[in-house]
């Protein structure tokens, strides 16, 4: 099933760093804490600037 497009206004909210940053510091087992990280660490170069909500399935 694909992921829904967000729509082409979309330009405002929460930023792909801040939202992996609070994600991130939510969890409390630091060996999956770092694990997640090295992975989301890639989409936040990618897309760290940009709105969390304007992600699309090909990010």
């Amino acid at each position: 099933m694909p992921f829904p497009i967000p729509p082409a206004e979309t330009t405002g909210g929460e930023t792909v760093e801040a939202a992996v940053d609070r994600y991130l510091d939510s969890v409390q087992t630091k060996t999956t804490r770092d694990s997640y990280g090295e992975t989301l660490a890639r989409l936040t170069t990618l897309a760290g600037d940009r709105p969390a909500a304007a992600l699309v399935p090909e990010d």
